[in-house]
C-alpha cells in the first residue's frame, strides 16, 4: 500500500524522490493513511479554498504533519478562521502545529501580514535545517541546529 501513497505524492505534487523521502521521514505514518478517506480529501479541500497546487505541495513539504491532523477538528476550523481574519492561507503550515490556545493567541495578536511572512520564513528555514538520519526508511536520529537558549528569538514573539 505504501507504494500507492508514494506514487500519489510524486504524481500529484511532482515531488522528486528526495522530496517524497523528506515527507515520509517527516511523518512516516502517512504511509498507513487511506488515500481516499484521509489524504485526498484534505488536499482537495485546501485546493478548493483557494490554494494553488504549488502552495499545497510547499505546505506538505514544510509540514507533512498537516495531513495527519483531523480535518473536521483542526484543518477546516482553522482554515475558516484564517479566511475570516483575512490571514494568508499558507500560514496554515505554521499555525496548524500550534495548540488551540496558541493558535487563538496568534490570531488575536496579529500585527501585520509582513510579520506573518517573517515568522513563516523563520519556521521554514528551521525545518529546512533539520537533520534526519535514516536507516532503511526509519528515522534513527532527528536534530535541529543548536540555539542559544539564553535568549528567545524575537521572531516567535507575537
Amino acid at each position: 500500500q505504501s507504494q500507492r501513497e508514494i506514487a500519489y505524492f510524486q504524481n500529484t505534487f511532482n515531488f522528486t524522490n528526495a522530496e517524497v523521502n523528506k515527507v515520509v521521514t517527516g511523518m512516516p505514518s502517512l504511509l498507513l493513511c487511506s488515500l481516499e478517506k484521509n489524504i485526498i480529501p484534505k488536499v482537495n479541500y485546501l485546493r478548493n479554498v483557494g490554494l494553488e497546487a504549488n502552495e499545497v505541495s510547499k505546505m506538505i513539504l514544510v509540514s507533512p504533519v498537516l495531513l495527519k491532523y483531523s480535518f473536521e477538528k483542526r484543518i477546516q476550523p482553522r482554515m475558516e478562521k484564517l479566511i475570516e481574519k483575512k490571514i494568508k492561507m499558507t500560514s496554515l503550515s505554521y499555525l496548524i502545529t500550534k495548540t488551540e490556545s496558541d493558535f487563538e493567541q496568534c490570531l488575536s495578536d496579529r500585527k501585520s501580514e509582513r510579520k506573518d511572512t517573517a515568522i513563516i520564513q523563520v519556521y521554514e528555514e528551521e525545518v529546512k535545517n533539520e537533520t534526519n538520519i535514516t536507516h532503511k526508511g526509519r528515522i534513527q536520529h532527528w536534530t535541529r541546529p543548536r540555539q542559544d537558549r539564553s535568549k528567545k528569538p524575537s521572531s516567535y514573539i507575537f
